[in-house]
């Protein structure tokens, strides 16, 4: 868990966190937010591979709008068996103008944190 690790520990994870990022320092804030506050739902394992799968998803969503910008109006994502739900969050956050749908057969409880927490950001 983020919230267990210690302070050198979660600064490395938030200097991580600010390469996969860049530019958003509020969705630091917010992600640790939820570790304070939440301490047994945002897991540091999950945390990495969420923000690996954003980055490079996300390259290549910016790559299709480089030829067609016109299409985020069409565009919708989907993050079937979304799980905790955090990959969908970050799209949603990064691509605004674009619908995201996460689905998943049972909701998370940390799903309902990490969607009021972006509601905020």
């Amino acid at each position: 868990m983020v919230h267990a690790l210690d302070d050198a520990a979660k600064q490395l994870v938030k200097e991580y966190m600010a390469d996969r990022c860049p530019g958003s320092a509020e969705i630091i804030d917010a992600l640790f937010w939820v570790a304070h506050t939440q301490p047994n739902q945002l897991r540091t394992k999950e945390l990495c591979e969420t923000l690996e799968a954003v980055t490079l998803v996300g390259a290549a969503i910016n790559a299709l709008f480089v030829d067609e910008p016109e299409r985020k109006e069409s565009m919708t994502i989907y993050d079937l068996a979304c799980g905790h739900g955090l990959g969908g969050v970050l799209l949603a956050y990064r691509f605004p103008d674009v619908r995201v749908i996460c689905m998943d057969h049972e909701e998370r409880p940390c799903w309902t944190t990490y969607r009021e927490v972006s509601a905020g950001v």
